[in-house]
């Protein structure tokens, strides 16, 4: 619940940032009959993607994005609905309500969303084409340039340079068309190869190609969220992969991991040690259990996730080493 109110904030931000009005979207859940199983199945439709679950508290074990251009939802006859995606892949769901009313309520709701979703996007691609400037790592040192980015050609082409409207022999570009996926934080070989990153891991992504990849960092949460996110949905309408799709909740969640992680790293903890050491401080301040030491620090150069916890080296003087009785018997 906190990620999903997270992601409504951010969403809305983003928005109304570029002018769009914003306002609560609408959610449903419940059980649908899949015609093509021939199972009732408990769908939960928020943020702009329908989920598929065994029942109320189960996992997911599909999704729908409806984000995505094509998207569509139709009322048939005898309560069906008719749901169509393309995103990660052509899909098509045939699902039976037990009335009419429930029938045209889902139908509604699911509308709604995809309208909804289709305006967020907008908001998002028009942050793309106006552009921003960003930090490129170079593959052969790892080392950031910084770059004026924006997508050009109806956002088939990302392009850089010093400037936006640079020279044509100036700028670079790269075709999405292309592209294979896009991953968030510094997974790859370029980032991973940085002894010290000079920027934040949550604001780092890389667009795959075949062969090789483009690693970006942009500062700020709405322009993260507006690079990311946007750039995944062209991706997945342009490119030539069909991997995963991040929704923005997922998006949203693994934006606070990386930030939770930089604090607890600078705590010398992992991230789940941390997080138990401030919920056990949070308990001791309220009165709540029985106080106990807060855990200790894994110590210099231990290994975490995100790199060695680097500390300065100390010298050591050398021993000083006391005869045996045997060698002093023998002198004697």
């Amino acid at each position: 619940k906190l990620g999903d109110r997270a992601n409504q904030q951010v969403s809305n931000s983003a928005m109304a940032s570029n002018g769009c009005k914003t306002g609560p979207m609408p959610e449903r859940r419940g059980f649908l009959l899949n015609e093509y199983t021939g199972t009732k199945e408990y769908f939960v439709l928020r943020g702009g993607v329908l989920r598929i679950r065994q029942g109320p508290r189960g996992t997911d074990l599909g999704a729908v994005y409806l984000a995505a251009i094509g998207s569509e939802v139709t009322l048939l006859a005898n309560n069906m609905l008719q749901i169509q995606c393309r995103v990660p892949h052509a899909q098509e769901y045939m699902l039976a309500a037990t009335s009419e009313k429930e029938a045209e309520g889902w139908h509604d709701a699911i509308k709604a969303q995809i309208k909804a979703e289709e305006k967020k996007i907008q908001a998002l691609l028009d942050n793309l084409d106006n552009g921003c400037t960003m930090h490129k790592y170079n593959y052969s040192n790892s080392k950031r340039s910084r770059r004026y980015f924006w997508v050009s050609d109806e956002g088939r082409e990302l392009c850089w340079g010093r400037t936006k409207g640079e020279e044509v022999g100036d700028s670079q570009k790269v075709n999405l068309r292309e592209c294979i996926g896009i991953i968030y934080g510094p997974m790859t070989t370029t980032f991973q190869r940085c002894t010290n990153l000079e920027d934040p891991d949550w604001t780092c992504f890389s667009l795959l190609f075949m062969g090789r990849t483009l690693d970006l960092a942009v500062h700020g949460d709405l322009q993260v969220h507006a690079w990311f996110l946007g750039l995944q949905h062209l991706i997945s309408q342009h490119g030539i992969g069909s991997m995963p799709i991040m929704s923005e909740a997922q998006f949203i969640a693994r934006k606070v991991q990386y930030k939770l992680m930089a604090v607890a790293h600078q705590h010398g903890l992992v991230l789940g040690r941390y997080l138990i050491s401030q919920i056990k401080e949070a308990a001791a301040q309220r009165g709540l259990g029985g106080a106990k030491p807060a855990p200790r620090g894994l110590g210099a150069g231990a290994l975490v996730s995100g790199g060695t916890l680097a500390k300065p080296m100390t010298l050591l003087g050398p021993l000083a080493v006391k005869p045996s009785a045997s060698s002093s018997a023998g002198s004697k």
